[in-house]
């Protein structure tokens, strides 16, 4: 079995933000979700876990940032192109998304 690794985020939507991730090309497991959560991979050893908030807050006693205003990580994703790396963008950015540089 290949090692997996599960990014863990807050959302304050669990449906918007499982949207986004669709438009980017994730898909989503079933299996592993459900109203508080949805697991999307990215590939067989990359998923990201959208858990609403409150779900999010029973794993750590520590304050959820705000991602609109604070920076709590950096995600990359690797692309073979500039033109794969641009076109990423226009999808997140169609998808409600914001370039910050």
């Amino acid at each position: 079995m290949p090692r997996t690794i599960f990014i863990n985020l807050p959302v304050a939507d669990v449906p918007k933000a499982t949207a986004f991730y669709t438009a980017l090309g994730f898909t989503m497991n079933p299996d592993l979700s459900n109203e508080q959560a949805s697991a999307m991979a990215w590939s067989e050893s990359i998923h990201v876990m959208l858990l609403d908030r409150a779900f999010y807050a029973t794993f750590t006693d520590k304050q959820i940032i705000d991602a609109k205003t604070q920076s709590g990580a950096l995600l990359c994703l690797s692309f073979d192109s500039k033109d794969a790396v641009n076109t990423i963008q226009n999808c997140a950015t169609t998808a409600g998304g914001r370039a910050t540089r």
